[in-house]
């Protein structure tokens, strides 16, 4: 990525460090081949482990949970949620180039004004900078709480519960504490060694998920990426909804300490459903604000073109850009708030059937 004439040149550091750290970024030709192959090596590592190593064994396990609603249904939501992980990276690295340019272009200079009297715009950016991190930090947060407390919780049951997990099968003693995610394991089952190696396994899996979850949330101008994300917004859209009214059937049915996990997942896919919606509807504010700023300046003394120029954008700008949820309704505010008052009335038709 090219940094000549960039005066915002650290913007997106943050975004970029997150990129890195959850096997997104692929270094240009102009970085050092030392450097460039262990982030290829780091990247390929974790993609071979995440989405041919683990999520496949969510899937089949899928198939082996049909005859256990509840267990069917925390398969369901966990796969849906790493399906759409998959389509998202897939998206990713399809339209890498264009996200890249798009970064170019936000930091370039030429599409920057100088600070003039209380026009201050570089701390404008700044502070909307720091607002955008202050939420996706948020959202880090509450999925790595998701994690925590299936770790807390596991090694709770483990190791002060651990001697009540054993049940007799078959007229053999087999230890059978529940996987915070059930997987088909490659460690097998059984035993408290087995276990607790599967144990790790998945937290390790579901920590870096979720850290891939948060690092592509954190580029999300807005044509360009309405073509870029529609699609998967709308995808990202219902996978949320199915996790929550899981979520809700789930926590309807649990009476165990599995309780404070189902609890922190749920709020966390709504706090992402939020996000989708707030970094939409910042964008939607900022294109109205637009012909009400053309309005304010001092247009009326500039030259006849100028301000034809000024009028064809204030007219042009009387319709707001929107990024859609699949082209079908816009991503704003009212949407999530639409979707908040629906969602309690699908639940209870989803719990009666």
């Amino acid at each position: 990525m090219s940094e000549g004439g960039n005066i915002f040149s650290n913007y997106f550091d943050y975004n970029i460090f997150l990129l890195k750290l959850t096997a997104f970024w692929v270094y240009d030709n102009k970085t050092i081949k030392c450097k460039r192959y262990l982030q290829h090596t780091y990247n390929l590592f974790w993609c071979i482990y995440m989405f041919i190593g683990y999520i496949p064994t969510e899937i089949l396990y899928a198939f082996y949970s049909f005859g256990d609603l509840n267990q069917f249904l925390r398969a369901l939501r966990d796969i849906g949620n790493h399906i759409s992980l998959a389509y998202k990276t897939t998206n990713y690295f399809l339209r890498r180039e264009d996200l890249l340019n798009l970064i170019n272009i936000l930091q370039h200079g030429n599409y920057h004004y100088e600070d003039y009297g209380s026009f201050q715009p570089k701390s404008i950016v700044e502070r909307k900078k720091k607002e955008a991190v202050r939420w996706t930090t948020y959202f880090w947060y509450f999925c790595n709480a998701i994690c925590f407390c299936m770790f807390v919780t596991g090694l709770y049951t483990f190791f002060v519960l651990g001697d009540k997990q054993y049940i007799i099968k078959d007229g053999q003693k087999i230890y059978n504490q529940p996987q915070p995610v059930v997987i088909v394991s490659p460690f097998g089952s059984g035993t408290r060694p087995k276990f607790f190696a599967t144990f790790i396994h998945t937290i390790i899996c579901l920590t870096f998920l979720a850290w891939m979850i948060v690092g592509r949330l954190t580029i999300l101008v807005a044509e360009k990426l309405e073509s870029i994300y529609n699609v998967q917004t709308l995808f990202q859209t219902f996978i949320s909804l199915g996790e929550m009214c899981f979520c809700l059937y789930i926590l309807s049915e649990t009476n165990d300490q599995n309780v404070g996990n189902e609890l922190t997942y749920l709020i966390a896919t709504g706090f992402e459903l939020l996000l989708y919606c707030w970094f939409g509807d910042r964008i939607t504010e900022a294109s109205i604000e637009v012909s009400y700023s053309l309005y304010d300046s001092d247009w009326f003394s500039t030259n006849l073109s100028f301000r034809k120029q000024i009028i064809f954008t204030m007219t042009r700008m009387k319709r707001p850009i929107y990024v859609t949820i699949g082209k079908i309704t816009p991503l704003t505010f009212n949407t999530f708030l639409t979707v908040i008052l629906i969602w309690p009335e699908e639940h209870i038709r989803f719990s009666l059937f």
